[in-house]
């Protein structure tokens, strides 16, 4: 983290102590252990993803000499499994320790991590580099594409509506585009997405963040084509396309917001905590810039993911997530977050810093974070969303309809065959989640602030921390 971002004293979203959890863990999918992740307990109790074989520390101040490795290697030899260094990820502020069997029992990061900090006789070194060991946490999707419910399986659908208009910047009122950052599986090439003013560079609704210098931390995302996270097997993920249907929903909410595409999600729908956060950071340093250059200011950030975590009993990821999400709420971004998809009260962040709670504790930036949790078409609460006080807005996400990448196989003129909701070669699909609502709330936000600016004549290029909560306060209120 930035040196410059002093979470000791501002303490973003900092709260008094919880009970505990005491929520029934989810179940553990087949795809999560065949992909090397595990669910389990963290130190406060809540159940977390992690991955299976990976041990995380700060690379600064972490010395991990030779002799300290052989020392972590011995406490381990009783379970059958060593350590070392893994490879360079591109983050050089962490560092990653692998642990390996030969060939049996499998690692578990977390048994490895408890028994070396319950190994006897370390040496100062060693114990100071267990001491800042944790877990290499997963933020997850959880959404319900494979559980069945009615409205939230992707399916393949036709869509007949022309793509949504698009008017040139010189018409846009404000002066600039709202632009919605977006974490996610990266945004494929679809007709509906393609709108750009060749006149003006820039000036096009989808940009990709990695064009613009962003690069991920954490262990590598999967390769992937023009946008999306799809196995070459051709075999879709169960999150292949997710990316590029929520830009597809703020496109029609907002056809005249932009959209940042920060590639951060794997087809499985799991996100590395350290490729979370360095995202964040990187549009935090860009917001930052922005007072000199308009054209940097994120409006909005949609997180349609989160995770279980005791508060404030949080690991160091955690601590640093509250700090960049105050910091962005701080200058005026809104950041909009998913409830979840457990159909339970288990708090998820960081749609849980929603809560009233914050508010009442005074570490709430001025522009807070808002929850959403999805409603079903007819208006009734979707039995896959999870829910509480902590959810502050509800918006249909069952159910919907935007675009995805042209999965599939097109058969032309051949014999009739059955309907295959798979075959998703159309380019779009009915598909429902937290996740949905989300970017469907994001984009009426996005909206708002167009429709505030035309009917006020005020101008988006004011993006100063005051110009900037303003017009997400009203934006707020008219979507309400």
């Amino acid at each position: 983290m930035s040196s410059d971002i002093d979470c000791a004293t501002k303490n973003w979203y900092g709260t008094v102590a919880s009970a505990g959890w005491s929520h029934k863990l989810p179940a553990e999918p087949d795809d999560l252990r065949r992909a090397g992740m595990k669910w389990g307990l963290t130190d406060g109790g809540a159940p977390t993803i992690y991955r299976q074989a990976l041990l995380t520390a700060p690379a600064v101040g972490a010395a991990c000499s030779p002799d300290i490795l052989a020392e972590l290697g011995a406490a381990l030899a009783p379970l059958g499994w060593s350590v070392y260094v893994a490879e360079p990820s591109g983050d050089d502020e962490t560092l990653w320790l692998r642990i390996d069997s030969d060939p049996t029992p499998d690692p578990d990061a977390w048994t490895a991590l408890q028994a070396l900090r319950n190994a006897k006789r370390l040496s100062a070194g060693a114990a100071r580099l267990v001491g800042s060991l944790s877990l290499a946490r997963l933020s997850f999707i959880g959404m319900p594409a494979k559980e069945g419910h009615a409205g939230a399986a992707r399916e393949a659908v036709e869509v007949l509506a022309p793509a949504p208009p698009w008017r040139p910047l010189p018409h846009v009122p404000g002066g600039r585009r709202p632009v919605v950052a977006m974490l996610d599986s990266g945004v494929s090439a679809h007709g509906w997405l393609a709108a750009s003013d060749h006149a003006r560079h820039g000036d096009r609704f989808c940009v990709e963040a990695q064009r613009l210098g962003f690069v991920p931390a954490g262990p590598p995302l999967p390769p992937r084509g023009d946008g999306d996270t799809s196995p070459p097997d051709g075999r879709l993920d169960t999150h292949a396309g997710h990316g590029t249907f929520i830009a597809g929903l703020i496109r029609q909410a907002a056809p005249d917001a932009q959209v940042l595409s920060l590639h951060a999600m794997r087809g499985d729908g799991v996100l590395d905590e350290s490729t979370v956060n360095s995202a964040l950071k990187w549009l935090l340093e860009r917001v930052r810039r922005a007072g000199d250059a308009p054209g940097l200011f994120v409006d909005i950030i949609c997180l349609s993911f989160g995770y279980y975590e005791q508060q404030p009993s949080d690991n160091r990821s955690t601590a640093e997530l509250r700090c960049l999400l105050g910091e962005l709420g701080d200058l005026g971004v809104r950041v909009v977050a998913s409830a979840g998809n457990h159909g339970n009260e288990a708090p998820v962040l960081p749609a849980a810093f929603a809560d009233e709670k914050y508010k009442s504790a005074g570490t709430a930036p001025a522009t807070q974070l808002v929850s959403v949790g999805a409603l079903n078409p007819d208006g009734s609460r979707a039995a896959y969303s999870n829910f509480g006080r902590w959810v502050r807005e509800w918006v249909v996400g069952t159910a919907l309809m935007s675009t995805i990448p042209a999965f599939g196989v097109a058969h032309g003129k051949k014999p009739a065959t059955e309907f295959d909701p798979a075959n998703l070669v159309g380019g779009f699909a009915r598909w429902g989640g937290t996740s949905f609502a989300a970017a469907v709330f994001a984009g009426r936000l996005a909206q708002a602030l167009v429709d505030d600016a035309e009917r006020n004549g005020t101008s988006m290029r004011d993006v100063s921390p005051r110009a900037a909560h303003q017009r997400a306060t009203r934006a707020l209120a008219a979507v309400k």
